[in-house]
């Protein structure tokens, strides 16, 4: 047993070094140098398809910038907002809650003068998150649940964001 557990030992390097190296799967549409906020797959787009929070290393309530971008990795985006990269407060509104026993977290904006949320919820058994195009039964879904991630844990919103009034509150 031991001589067996050594050979592998020995050989497994050997085995590794002779396979092929794939690349990575690309995990957002941001670039090394950005911090990536938020990221995920879409489920009913093009194959590969994702949108990605892009933001500046150095991003906070006053520096930084964020960005939206839809798109396949490798290639130009689809869509991107704002079209250069300029501090959330400037161009994002933040909302969070809970509402029937579902809590939620939404992140919106507005490009070609349609409202974009980009949205997570979870409750009663149910868990989503995407992008909101204002309630098309087309509106993008990410392939695997994943929480925005952004509740503050304190009664700041995040990076200096403005709040999403109460009346434009909702749970795609």
């Amino acid at each position: 047993m031991i001589r067996l557990l050594s050979a592998c030992v020995v050989l497994s390097p050997l085995l590794v070094s002779a396979a092929p190296k794939k690349a990575p799967a690309a995990k957002s549409l941001c670039s090394p140098e950005e911090t990536v906020v938020y990221s995920c797959e879409l489920k009913n787009k093009a194959k590969g398809e994702m949108l990605s929070l892009c933001a500046s290393k150095d991003l906070s309530a006053r520096t930084g910038t964020l960005q939206f971008r839809m798109g396949v990795p490798g290639a130009a985006p689809t869509a991107v907002y704002p079209e250069q990269a300029v501090h959330p407060s400037r161009a994002f509104r933040y909302g969070f809650g809970t509402q029937h026993g579902t809590d939620f977290e939404l992140l919106d904006f507005k490009l070609g003068g349609k409202r974009h949320v980009v949205y997570s919820s979870s409750g009663g058994g149910l868990r989503m998150s995407g992008l909101n195009l204002g309630g098309s039964k087309s509106d993008p879904q990410c392939k695997q649940y994943k929480a925005l991630g952004l509740v503050p844990e304190n009664d700041e919103l995040p990076f200096g964001v403005t709040g999403i009034p109460d009346d434009e509150m909702f749970i795609p």
